[in-house]
């Protein structure tokens, strides 16, 4: 039996529901699973309770890579740009990160603005980003 984090009230599905699936879908069904604990009394105690009923161990932990990664670092990127012994060709390519970062983040915030303008889960796929992830805790919407 895998370990379960102290949070988790129960132990881990050991078989997956979702076999051979993506991270990003795995990630889709998570950020929408965490987006709805928001309407229950006691959000933690419902996401401890039912994260580890719907996933696996591995299944969350590919989960919190993917969200993780989807997560623009905008405070490291700074710290970068701030050095002095950096090159030219390190800082244009810095210039550049920041600036497609701050479009991507426009890109999400109007995805998640849309509402029935258009079909969000359609548009959002094409960049894969998990509808729903600027409401969980991402620090730059």
């Amino acid at each position: 039996m895998t370990t379960t984090p102290q949070h988790f009230t129960r132990p881990w599905r050991e078989d997956s529901q979702f076999p051979d699936t993506s991270d990003f879908t795995l990630a889709e069904i998570a950020t929408d699973m965490i987006s709805s604990a928001r309407y229950e009394k006691d959000p933690q105690a419902h996401l401890a309770d039912v994260l580890p009923k719907t996933f696996t161990y591995d299944e969350m932990r590919r989960i919190t890579e993917y969200l993780a990664a989807c997560t623009l670092d905008t405070s490291r990127l700074a710290q970068i740009e701030a050095r002095a012994n950096l090159d030219e060709d390190a800082r244009w390519l810095a210039t550049q990160l920041r600036c497609a970062w701050d479009q991507l983040a426009e890109l999400r915030r109007r995805i998640e603005d849309a509402g029935s303008l258009m079909h969000t889960t359609f548009v959002a796929a094409a960049v894969r980003y998990p509808r729903q992830f600027s409401r969980i805790g991402n620090p730059t919407a």
